[in-house]
């Protein structure tokens, strides 16, 4: 396998495969990575790291999978938050009082500034987007389908960084998916119509970011971009954002994708924690 990406790197680590984002490995004082499918023991249509409890992959290999990915990144497991994702743009900040949440609540994004609590989300096409103020030391994870895209999570979490933590959103730095890509990302007119009703203010920006294209009776959607101009929107410079451009689907040899698979797939899991003792 030949891996090349602008914004990101392939690291293995004990045999195990995870992405990170260049821009935010220089900050010493976070850990954060996306898994991959490389390394783990599920078997067949899970082969790899499957992460997906809810998968219907053997429960012993998904814990197994949990515990090579977390020592690999080099987080605790027990250091794990997570939520029970709905393709919404609900947001949760977890405080020092509550350093746990019920599984069951319906969340897409994760913000904290405490550290040794590791956000986490899950993703199978959809775009994980990482955050992070480096000056007051908050971090954020939201998972963004295309319907999370569709109700801007990327950009309300940027707000809830400025109105919850005082955050200058020139401070902060970003990194979307991967994801599904715009080659393989197809909807229906509907769904179609939905996006062009939020560019219809501003119809250049589906032209000039190749945001949607039609072919073949479908159109092709590209949900990285448009989160892209949704933290561009909320104040962040353009400089501050890098994007995965590696389609999960595509490389289904690298990554879990619902798309590429005929029949039940795994999940990946992208993660991020502040370390407990910030560098000088």
């Amino acid at each position: 396998m030949i891996f090349y990406s602008k914004s990101t790197n392939l690291n293995i680590k004990n045999s195990i495969g995870f992405i990170s984002f260049k821009n935010l490995e220089k900050f010493k004082n976070i850990t954060h990575g996306v898994s991959t499918r490389l390394g783990g023991i599920s078997t067949g249509k899970f082969k790899g790291l499957n992460l997906g409890m809810k998968s219907g992959d053997n429960i012993q290999n998904i814990n197994l999978n949990y515990d090579f990915f977390c020592q690999s990144v080099g987080i605790n497991r027990n250091f794990i938050i997570s939520c029970n994702q709905v393709h919404s743009n609900n947001i949760q900040i977890i405080t020092k009082e509550l350093n746990t949440i019920n599984q069951k609540t319906e969340f897409d994004g994760l913000i904290t500034d405490q550290p040794n609590v590791a956000l986490a989300t899950f993703h199978a096409d959809c775009s994980p987007i990482f955050v992070y103020d480096n000056i007051k030391k908050v971090i954020g994870l939201a998972h963004a389908g295309w319907r999370g895209t569709l109700n801007n999570i990327a950009g309300k979490m940027i707000n809830y960084f400025k109105i919850h933590f005082k955050s200058d959103p020139k401070n902060l730095t970003c990194g979307i998916g991967p994801a599904i890509n715009i080659c393989c990302l197809k909807v229906d007119s509907d769904v179609a119509d939905l996006f062009f009703d939020l560019f219809k203010n501003n119809k250049n920006n589906i032209q000039e970011n190749n945001i949607i294209y039609k072919s073949n009776n479908k159109y092709h959607l590209n949900i990285l971009e448009i989160n892209k101009l949704n933290i561009l929107n909320a104040g962040v410079p353009e400089e501050n954002i890098s994007i995965c451009e590696l389609c999960t689907c595509c490389n289904n040899d690298l990554f879990f994708s619902r798309r590429a698979s005929q029949s039940g797939y795994g999940t990946m899991m992208a993660i991020i924690m502040l370390n407990p003792k910030f560098p000088n």
